[in-house]
């Protein structure tokens, strides 16, 4: 089976976007479900619980939302369908600004995973502005494996399109019938909404990816390393050569990897390559290779030239192009490649 910020409190921001916080909303359910609204068998579980230590260590602190029973340790509830929704109760504004808006959360799956049209994951994202009034995002294919056991992987869901606007969250779980309903059920934990100055390009976190070894299940960065993780590359600052404040983070990797960020000046289709994808072309510029205790590192390297100087910028600006290749060691989880790739970024630099 293939398979970062820990802040403990609810977070909300809603002034315009500022460079020094990335953050814009994140609730790592460290203090239950207070700020949601939970319905069917929604509810806060905790990582030393008989039914959580199942699915422990939890990616952020020792509490995350569970769909399921307590008393079964599955979410079977009878020979029904049963369905449930979690929502945010307050209303997030997300900045302008940003050349990205994303969600972030970590999930953890133990269901038929939307096998046939059962057990359906969703993400509800209603939005007061924007498009459409929101939209519905399911986290699965209905042609994917039967009773699937994903352990914690990251998703992103694109809020791009609602900058300015107000949107409020919710996780929704269907079973579509009584049988085969043994299963943990589903987890979520670490939930943010993140802006950034870099637009993110190249995440396999769509269905019908191009990866070379990943199932049909959706992830939050690059593909699937040996981990069953999906490295992802953030950015953060300000993206201006006479004022650059501009910072690379990857996460998601193995601990003890080697990371190399690189700067292109074009991006292409998503390209196979080891076990991940390349999407960054051209003139291609080694921003520096740093060495991972945890699974993440960052750019730049403390107490040298800031990420411009080194990739050599104009004054003027322009467009740029970032990803990370890093050591995956495993040549049997995938191809017989021992590397792999984070998600990609765009940089519009200003002068």
């Amino acid at each position: 089976m293939k398979r970062w910020i820990p802040l403990v409190s609810f977070v909300v921001l809603s002034s315009p976007f500022a460079a020094a916080q990335s953050i814009v909303f994140q609730d790592g359910f460290e203090t239950g479900l207070s700020n949601w609204t939970a319905t069917g068998l929604w509810n806060a579980e905790q990582s030393t619980d008989t039914c959580g230590t199942q699915a422990s260590p939890f990616p952020e602190g020792s509490g995350a939302a569970w769909y399921g029973n307590p008393a079964n340790c599955s979410f079977d509830f009878g020979s029904s369908a049963n369905a449930g929704m979690l929502t945010l109760n307050t209303w997030v504004t997300l900045p302008t600004g940003a050349a990205s808006l994303s969600l972030y959360f970590q999930s953890w799956v133990d269901t038929e995973y939307c096998w046939a049209g059962w057990d359906n994951h969703t993400v509800v994202v209603t939005a007061q502005g924007g498009p459409n009034g929101g939209f519905t995002e399911y986290l699965c294919a209905g042609n994917g494996p039967i009773a699937a056991q994903l352990p914690w992987h990251e998703r992103r869901v694109d809020l791009s399109q609602y900058a300015g606007a107000q949107v409020r969250i919710a996780f929704s779980f269907w079973t579509g019938d009584g049988a085969k309903n043994a299963g943990l059920g589903w987890l979520v934990d670490n939930v943010r909404i993140v802006a950034e100055p870099g637009q993110t390009l190249c995440p396999s976190a769509h269905f019908g990816n191009t990866c070379p070894c990943d199932p049909l299940f959706g992830v939050g960065g690059g593909c699937f390393n040996a981990l069953g993780k999906s490295a992802t590359l953030m950015s953060s600052g300000i993206a201006s050569v006479a004022a650059d404040t501009l910072a690379f983070a990857a996460a998601e990797m193995p601990s003890g990897t080697a990371a190399t960020l690189f700067q292109a000046n074009a991006s292409l289709a998503p390209l196979a390559f080891g076990d991940g994808l390349l999407c960054v072309t051209g003139s291609l510029i080694r921003l520096g290779t740093r060495f991972a205790p945890t699974g993440a590192i960052g750019w730049p390297v403390p107490n040298t030239v800031s990420l411009s100087t080194a990739g050599f910028v104009p004054p003027a600006g322009g467009d740029f192009f970032y990803q990370a290749i890093y050591r995956d060691a495993v040549p049997t989880h995938c191809t017989t490649a021992t590397f792999n790739l984070t998600s990609a970024q765009k940089i519009v630099w200003t002068p």
